[in-house]
């Protein structure tokens, strides 16, 4: 029989081992915070600012041609696209945004952070700077900013490219305060662990871009996380998938932990006049995981929809 003395002391060693790991990964947190601020602090750009509706968002415009907008994910930057934004602006006019909260785009409590109203602010930064048509390429979540686009401004999108897009599942309120929210989405060592979960060849894996991107959330306050949760509409333009008419491209990494697969064979299904383009071991990146494929076919789709 174990002794209550035996419990005890393991019970002791155990707390101690926890205390000690809770300590490791803080002090870990830490030292690549400093560094990461240390080499990001004069290497990145802010100058391209335009303020819609009191909101400064950061933009930049590469190339000419017809323009396509990239929209990046959830915790992430137009950083996302700099390794896919020279050949695609050979032919088109690429304008990359940081979304409001994230990158170096104001992060404003009081922003109404739906994908919804996301949506009507890159289209008012779009026509402010005198695009009257225009193409959209969404990625992970920034697919279902490219999705309310292209159905609350269909008349204006030409074309619609999604890359392992969100659109269909609900987010839940995770009830969390601000504190644990940091901790949880733009500490070092859960930011580059569900980073790196998410890419099924790790080796095509970008420090640089990652590094980049943390360097920004680690200035996400927590309460804006809060409320970006709080005013999800995830899933919620679900329904009305079926009724999108502009021409669709959609990509997805056959490996993807984070949507499933199934989800793009809906999108397919759902979107009457859209192609699907599956890409062999390939996570939610595919524009980094699969960099030629993806270019070839977003520049054949974009030849053949302008």
């Amino acid at each position: 029989m174990i002794s209550y003395k035996f419990i005890k002391r393991l019970f002791k060693t155990l707390s101690l081992i926890l205390v000690l790991l809770i300590l490791s990964i803080t002090m870990l947190n830490i030292y690549f915070e400093l560094k990461i601020n240390r080499e990001f602090k004069n290497k990145l750009e802010n100058s391209s600012l335009l303020n819609i509706d009191g909101v400064n968002i950061y933009y930049k415009e590469y190339g000419e041609g017809e323009p396509l907008l990239l929209i990046h994910g959830f915790l992430a930057s137009s950083l996302d696209f700099n390794n896919i934004i020279e050949p695609l602006s050979k032919k088109n006019k690429i304008i990359t945004v940081d979304l409001p909260g994230f990158g170096q785009s104001d992060k404003p409590l009081n922003y109404d952070y739906t994908k919804r109203n996301i949506a009507s602010t890159l289209y008012k930064l779009m026509k402010k700077k005198g695009y009257e048509s225009f193409s959209v390429l969404g990625h992970s979540m920034g697919g279902e900013v490219a999705l309310n686009m292209a159905y609350y401004y269909s008349k204006d999108i030409k074309s619609l490219i999604l890359v392992d897009s969100a659109g269909y599942k609900k987010v839940k309120n995770l009830n969390l305060s601000p504190f644990i929210l940091e901790k949880v989405f733009v500490s070092y060592i859960p930011q580059i662990s569900m980073n790196l979960k998410a890419f099924s060849n790790k080796s095509t894996f970008d420090k640089y871009i990652f590094d980049g991107d943390f360097y920004f959330n680690n200035k996400i306050p927590g309460k804006v996380l809060k409320k970006f949760n709080e005013d999800s509409d995830s899933g919620s333009l679900a329904p009305y998938i079926k009724e999108l008419t502009c021409k669709t491209l959609i990509l997805w990494g056959d490996k993807d932990p984070s949507i499933p697969l199934d989800d793009a064979y809906k999108f397919n299904n759902d979107i009457k006049n859209s192609k699907l383009v599956i890409f062999d071991q390939v996570g939610h990146y595919p524009h980094m995981e699969a960099k030629e494929l993806f270019l070839e076919q977003v520049i054949s789709f974009l030849a053949t929809s302008q």
